[in-house]
């Protein structure tokens, strides 16, 4: 199963998100590499501070999709239910240079910053440590 999923995800076939063909609309179920693509990449909920593993979220298109966004795997992001409520709200995402996904909050909440989730990436709250001394 896992050469199956690794051969799709190598091989493109998942080629109207990737390209955003006008008829990608036929394929708008993601498909379990792409789940298996963002999870490697996102792990859980990319919401700032959110706990939820990827296995309880739902993909989210980074760029509305309704709104022109085009549907391209590098586009979707993970979001657990509650948090997929706060985007008919007002909130907002966008991806940064890094590849994070950043969450803005709508206008009406000033005291707000945007922000990002490294929860599930204990790896960038460490940093790198370097050879420790002997």
């Amino acid at each position: 199963m896992f050469v199956a999923v690794r051969q799709r995800a190598v091989t493109g076939d998942h080629w109207p998100y990737d390209r955003g063909y006008e008829d990608a609309y036929r394929h708008l179920g993601c498909s379990l590499a792409h789940h298996v693509h963002i999870h490697s990449k996102d792990r859980g909920c990319t919401a700032p501070g959110c706990t939820a593993p990827g296995y309880l979220c739902e993909v989210h298109h980074v760029e509305d999709w309704a709104g022109g966004g085009l549907i391209n795997i590098d586009t979707l992001t993970f979001a657990c239910a509650p948090h997929q409520k706060l985007l008919d709200q007002g909130w907002t995402t966008r991806r940064l240079p890094t590849g994070d996904t950043q969450w803005i909050p709508p206008p009406q909440l000033p005291l707000l910053s945007p922000g990002t989730n490294e929860l599930h990436h204990p790896e960038k709250l460490i940093g790198d440590q370097g050879d420790e001394p002997a």
